[in-house]
């Protein structure tokens, strides 16, 4: 009997949801002529510009990643917005692309619509979609970034 209890308990997992995160779609990617340490110091100088806090900005990683930030802060009309869909991350990942010397920058937009408080849970992120006041911020910071590695 306890053998049939523990395959039902077994089976009936099988059916529950992944605690993994989901993946995140990128709001843009750019292939760009510079190398990733290049590509990433022009990420990292583009975010800080926009007034976005670093969290993580580590070159070996290629990453920049923000903290949380309210978005009507950046872009006032997202004030009619639930705060839930106003608190937004950045997060840009520079790897090196197949033709040297060359990067893929990809940023991400996302936010926490079921955010329990604790600032490292990712399992219910998401993207931001198309639409959001956030996506305006990802323009921005793509075209500082392009600008600041075609001058070199």
């Amino acid at each position: 009997m306890r053998r049939q209890a523990l395959l039902a308990a077994a089976v009936i997992g099988l059916g529950c949801t992944s605690s993994a995160p989901r993946p995140i779609s990128p709001a843009a990617e750019e292939i760009l002529a510079s190398t990733v340490a290049e590509t990433h110091a022009a990420a990292v100088r583009a975010v800080s510009g926009l007034g976005l806090p670093i969290r993580v900005a580590e070159v070996a990683d290629g990453v920049v990643e923000t903290d949380y930030v309210d978005i009507a802060s950046f872009r006032p009309e997202a004030a009619q917005y639930p705060m839930a869909e106003r608190l937004v991350r950045f997060r840009v990942a520079v790897i090196a692309h197949e033709s040297n010397p060359a990067t893929r920058m990809t940023v991400y937009a996302i936010y926490s619509p079921f955010r329990t408080g604790l600032t490292n849970v990712r399992r219910g992120e998401r993207a931001v979609p198309p639409d959001h006041p956030a996506m305006s911020l990802v323009r921005r910071m793509v075209t500082e970034v392009r600008t600041s590695v075609e001058r070199g």
